[in-house]
């Protein structure tokens, strides 16, 4: 039992320690014990502060080498090296291995390169970083597709639409296209190529040609060639704007890789105005259409 008296006892030591002094009441003076305890604690501190920069400065590290890795692999790409692009890509990503923008890079490129289950496998890593991003569910439902997984394609498609920006209509587009090329569901895929081209700003050739297709699939072939001569006319003007300001803009030893990409968007109309044609029962008008398809280097990789 503690009395008043022992409380106010000078040659006592008092029960209530004084709450903001740690170390009152001890046999040790008070100043050695801090000491002590500074002693201690400053080695785990020291210990912790360099833990933290030395993970901050192999951070700023790796992104520096993922950076100059990254802006290697645009060189290959513009040049249209995919071989290169894909390597430097690799090197980027072992640097930096959580940024999911070098993986969606180099899906993109596996993609043209036709490694379709390489690209799958990156797109996948993309959609498990960033769940929302809706470009990367649209990469992965054309691989998909091409590997002859429809019902999966179909599924990242209805992701990528519902997670779409409001003034974004090309998934709209891209589902509205894999159904036609399927046959799935073809009043749906009109009334979402219809809602497309009704959200986007300006006419577009791909999605006058994903129109002319559905119209085609659905046994409308005269109005199916209108809508593809439109594209054709269109997508023809576009080359021609595009061809101009390349040759103004981009230095020769880029060149290649614009051109090919806007050639062969042309071709994919061409080739589907030809079958439209075909059906349509005019053989010359189809074959021309072909032999421009091929003009503009189509390959049956590009559908």
């Amino acid at each position: 039992m503690v009395t008043m008296d022992d409380q106010f006892d000078p040659g006592k030591r008092s029960p209530r320690l004084p709450l903001d002094d740690p170390f009152a009441g001890s046999l040790v003076p008070w100043w050695e014990l801090k000491k002590l305890h500074w002693l201690v604690i400053a080695p785990l501190l020291a210990m912790g502060l360099v833990g933290v920069l030395s993970n901050q400065i192999r951070s700023a590290a790796g992104h520096a080498k993922a950076v100059w890795w990254s802006d290697r692999a645009q060189v290959h790409l513009l040049a249209d090296d995919l071989e290169g692009a894909e390597e430097k890509l690799g090197r980027a990503i072992q640097a930096m291995p959580m940024a999911e923008h070098l993986y969606f890079q180099r899906a993109q490129v596996r993609r043209e390169r036709m490694d379709y289950r390489g690209s799958m496998a990156d797109y996948d890593i993309v959609v498990a970083l960033a769940p929302t991003y809706a470009t990367a569910y649209m990469g992965r439902a054309i691989v998909r597709w091409k590997l002859g997984l429809i019902d999966e394609a179909m599924q990242d498609l209805d992701e990528a639409v519902h997670l779409r920006p409001s003034d974004d209509p090309s998934p709209l587009n891209l589902r509205a296209y894999l159904r036609a090329l399927s046959g799935r569901d073809l009043p749906k895929a009109r009334q979402e190529i219809e809602r497309a081209i009704a959200l986007s700003p300006k006419p577009r050739a791909a999605f006058l040609d994903t129109l002319a297709y559905v119209k085609y699939r659905q046994g409308e072939i005269a109005a199916a060639v209108t809508t593809a001569n439109q594209a054709v006319q269109l997508g023809e003007q576009n080359l021609q704007a595009l061809d101009q300001l390349i040759e103004r803009q981009v230095p020769l030893d880029r060149r290649r890789r614009f051109e090919r990409l806007v050639h062969e968007d042309l071709a994919v109309i061409y080739y589907h105005r030809a079958q439209i044609q075909a059906t349509n029962g005019d053989t010359v008008a189809a074959q021309a259409d072909l032999d421009r398809a091929y003009e503009l280097g189509f390959h049956p990789s590009l559908e």
